[in-house]
Order: C-alpha cells, then structure tokens, then sequence
C-alpha cells in the first residue's frame, strides 16, 4: 500500500502547481521503487533461506548414504544366530558344522564340549570298562570305547578316536577326541583336539569310567584325532 498522500482532487494550471505535480509524481515513482526493492530483497532472502534449506538436505542425504556403507560393511560380518532361526535375533553364534572351502586347522576356534561323564558311565553299564584294555596293551575288546565314540557323534561329527602319533593304526583305547578347527568335516587324522581320558586305570587292577580332560588345542601331545578306528 502507498504510504504517500492521495493525488489532490485537482492540480492548478499554474507553474508552481505543476512542478508539485511533478515533485508528487516523482514520490509516487519513488514509493513504487522502494516497494519493488523491498520484494527483491523478501525474494532473495527467501531464495537464500531455500538454498540453505537445499544444502541441509544435501548434507543429510549424505550422510544417510555414508551411514548406509558402513551399515553394509557390517553386515558382511557374521552375525548371531537368533533364537529360533528368526531374523534379528541376539543369541551367541554357534560355529558351524559345515564351513565352505578347504582350510587349515585353527586352534580354539570352538570352544571345549560340556561333560559327559554320564555318557560314559551309562555305556559301562552296557560294556564294561573292565573289558576294555584292548590291544595292543591288553586282549579286552573295543566294545567300551566304540559305544562311546558312536553316541558322541550322535551330537557332533566333531567326535573321534585317538590314535598313535607315529602309527595311527593304534588306536588308543580309553580315549575320545573333539576336533576343534576348520575345516570341516575334520581332516583325519589331525592334531587339533581336545583329548579327554574316559577310562580311569583302563589296563589297571581297578578301572573306572571318568571324563578327564587331557589336553588341549595347540598344546601338544603323543596322540592324533581320527574319524574311525
């Protein structure tokens, strides 16, 4: 809106009337001018408040994809395994059975199995431990020990015999062995195991069943694992 008088009803015919009506038609443009520059100054302002917004956005989206990169790098790592084989949930990983590709066998990469010194009390029930000093160090059976070795496997095929280090056509006869590496299924023989003693004075006036663990991985020993004796 003007901010200027309004036009005189008439305008006198006289010279100084009509250098008034010249100096109020010169305030009139005035006025208009200033209120042109005013809305360039509004429209620049705004178009300035919408290159601002514009370069907020960018930055966002940016950042959103930065986010989103590293977001999939971190998907390419394993992930737990969720409960009950549903997607996004936090349970600890459990090493898998079966990893792709050949490789080369890792010490402690699972960890030591739980006891099963009940496993191997309920077997003896069966086939005695008193029977089981088999050759070479005794004339018992392998009965004990094949029982033994079958039901772990049940649980894993992580589970084997242990055999001599320089002949292992021996087998040793009051010992069972988890393979704790890669790959899988274990390489047979190999030395990365866990070894536990199932049987207490095997060749003894007084053996008994136990679950006794005797070494493990990478610490070295006489014996080596194998998937059959």
């Amino acid at each position: 809106m003007s901010r200027l008088p309004p036009i005189p009803a008439r305008a006198a015919d006289t010279p100084e009337g009509q250098s008034s009506l010249r100096a109020f038609e010169r305030l009139c443009q005035i006025e208009t001018d200033i209120e042109t520059a005013e809305i360039e100054i509004a429209s620049i302002q705004v178009g300035s408040r919408i290159t601002t917004l514009k370069q907020n956005i960018d930055r966002n989206r940016d950042e959103q994809m930065r986010v989103a990169i590293r977001t999939d790098g971190v998907r390419a790592a394993p992930r737990p395994s969720p409960p009950g084989g549903t997607p996004g949930g936090g349970r600890t990983p459990i090493p898998r059975e079966d990893p792709p590709g050949p490789g080369t066998p890792l010490p402690g990469v699972v960890e030591q199995p739980s006891n099963h010194l009940a496993l191997v009390q309920a077997v003896d029930q069966i086939f005695p431990v008193e029977n089981a000093c088999a050759p070479p160090e005794g004339n018992g059976s392998f009965d004990f020990l094949n029982e033994v070795v079958r039901r772990l496997k049940l649980e894993s095929s992580r589970w084997g015999f242990g055999c001599n280090r320089t002949n292992c056509s021996e087998t040793r006869t009051d010992q069972v062995l988890y393979y704790a590496g890669l790959p899988m299924p274990p390489p047979s023989p190999n030395d990365n195991f866990y070894n536990f003693d199932i049987v207490g004075s095997i060749c003894g006036t007084n053996p008994k069943p136990q679950w006794d663990l005797k070494t493990t991985p990478g610490n070295g020993t006489s014996t080596r694992w194998k998937a059959n004796r």
